[in-house]
């Protein structure tokens, strides 16, 4: 179990430093549109929250590092001496500490910017964004989607690794169809070769449910692949 814990801590430090990396670039460039926004007259970048801001680039990032925890890490750590399993709980681990973490950056981000901006900005639009981005299910929902995201990232990452590219193409299209249901879970937007598909979703309860089932299947998929790989020794 020691050995677990530490491995964790170890990828978890590793990816924690990317994520520090991550957020800076998000406050660099949100400070950026907040100088747009106040020298240019314009409509196009509407008053919302930095947790609304981070939240998509944020499931983009979970997903990265998920494939890169195949190409990055699996072979690192059996050249150490580690298991595929230890690999497998390691990474689940340092993931869901990564998906409570970046969240916290994010919220504390969004009240440090209202402090800031409350003043320039209509107080009303602030609370009602306040108010949606502040609750416990808004948190829990971004944990949890984001942690989705790594696992998937993690089953096509494997994919890739054992399978090559031309098979590796069926691991995109279990991630779409991954995405797909997500969408209907969260009643999100789902773009397919330009194609909008609007889903009435379901309440947030359930919906946080329904993502830690189905993020649950596709870990449970993922180690199954990683046990049958053969690892690239360098």
């Amino acid at each position: 179990m020691n050995n677990i814990k530490d491995t964790a801590a170890a990828l978890f430090i590793e990816q924690f430093k990317w994520a520090l990396w991550f957020t800076g670039i998000m406050t660099a460039i949100r400070i950026v549109l907040h100088i747009v926004d106040h020298f240019v007259e314009t409509e196009d970048l509407p008053v919302d929250s930095f947790v609304e801001f981070a939240y998509q680039p944020g499931k983009i990032f979970l997903l990265v590092l998920g494939i890169m925890s195949a190409y990055y890490f699996l072979g690192t750590l059996i050249e150490h001496g580690k298991t595929r399993k230890t690999f497998f709980k390691s990474t689940l681990i340092s993931a869901g500490l990564l998906a409570v973490t970046l969240p916290i950056f994010a919220f504390v981000l969004n009240v440090v910017e209202n402090l800031i901006i409350t003043p320039a900005v209509d107080t009303a639009v602030i609370n009602n964004t306040a108010l949606q981005t502040y609750s416990i299910t808004a948190f829990l929902a971004f944990c949890f989607t984001i942690f989705l995201y790594y696992t998937l990232g993690m089953l096509i990452g494997i994919g890739y690794y054992r399978f090559g590219w031309l098979f590796g193409f069926a691991f995109v299209a279990a991630g779409l169809l991954t995405l797909l249901i997500e969408s209907m879970i969260w009643g999100t937007e789902f773009f397919l070769f330009g194609i909008a598909l609007d889903n009435p979703g379901t309440v947030p309860l359930p919906a946080l449910a329904l993502t830690a089932v189905l993020a649950a299947v596709i870990s449970y998929a993922a180690f199954r692949f990683i046990k049958r790989t053969p690892v690239k020794l360098e």
